[in-house]
Parts: C-alpha cells; structure tokens; sequence
C-alpha cells in the first residue's frame, strides 16, 4: 500500500534553542516548514519504506518576532546557515530493510526508521521514531528527532551584536497526515 503525504494536513516545525548570558532574554526561533512532499509504502507483513522531501527555501519563522530581528533571523538561518541557493532541497529516505514497526495497541505501530538525511550536501544515517496510526485510509505519523548542527557541517550560529548563541542541536517536530494511494492515481 502506498500513502501519499498530504502537507496540507501536515505539520513540520523546528525548534531552535538559545544559550549563553543572555539566553533567558532571548528568543527560541521556531520555523516551520511551509513545502514538502513524500509518500510511505507498506507490504502486508509491515515492512516499508518512507522519503520525505522538504523544499529548504520554505522554512518560515513562526515565532512572535518582529520588524528587523524577524528578517535578520530568517536571513541568517536561509543564506548563512542553510545556503540555501547551494542546497535548495533536505531529504530523508528509509528504504526498505531499514524500517520496523512493533504494534502499540490497536491500528498504532511504534515505527523506527533507520533511514538517511541529506542536508547541507551530507548525507547521514539518520534514526527517526514515529508513533503511527492506521485508521481507514490514512496514515498518521508523529514524533520529534534531533539534529545535530555539526553532523551536517552547519556554521554555528551567533547573533551578532549580542551575547546570544544558538545550541547546536534543533528539534524537528512531525505530525504527517498520508493518504492511501490507489494503484495507478
């Protein structure tokens, strides 16, 4: 069975942590994320695989920041940090034999995906847990991973002008909403 992503329904946020003297005046920016698209694909004995495919350019400050600080951050976080007219596109691929579902009660499975994310031109084995439910013909998956900065050779980051740094791990929060696919649509 195939589940196309529907990212009207869905959600992807990022979370990023502020530290240093002035952390606690600060702001913890999250972003979400406005464009992406994939699908997950399940045989009958619960194996599967899922790609995810997120357009960079759209991540979009949602926090309640304003006027100059708001474009600096989004300036920041986009050309300094992302670069993203070098790397445009940030993908997550779990191919097959790479992903386990253990059943949590009911149409809830626990998923571990062992798959790979490519950001900022590396590629890592990335795991990812999603508690998943299978109701009808939808699929839900949520969770929350960590991604560590360094791993994909991402600047650290401080504002300039304060004592503020940004943590070098951010939170990447997920509720997909996918739907089933029927063969040849």
């Amino acid at each position: 069975m195939r589940y196309v992503i529907d990212s009207n329904a869905s959600k992807l946020t990022l979370r990023v942590f502020a530290t240093g003297m002035l952390s606690s005046f600060g702001h913890n920016p999250v972003f979400a994320v406005r464009t992406f698209e994939g699908d997950v694909e399940l045989d009958e004995k619960g194996a599967g695989r899922a790609r995810l495919s997120i357009d960079a350019t759209s991540l979009d400050l949602q926090s309640d920041i304003a006027g100059r600080d708001r474009w600096d951050i989004i300036h920041l976080t986009h050309d300094e940090i992302l670069e993203i007219q070098s790397y445009p596109t940030i993908v997550y691929d779990a191919p097959v034999g790479r992903t386990t579902a253990k059943p949590a009660g009911g149409n809830q499975y626990e998923v571990d995906l062992g798959g790979e994310l490519t950001l900022h031109g590396v590629t890592r084995v990335h795991p990812v847990r999603a508690m998943t439910l299978i109701h009808g013909d939808m699929l839900r998956a949520s969770g929350e991973v960590p991604i560590h900065q360094p791993d994909y050779k991402l600047k650290s980051v401080k504002v300039p002008g304060s004592m503020l740094k940004v943590k070098d791990e951010v939170k990447l929060s997920f509720d997909i909403v996918a739907r089933h696919q029927q063969s040849g649509g």
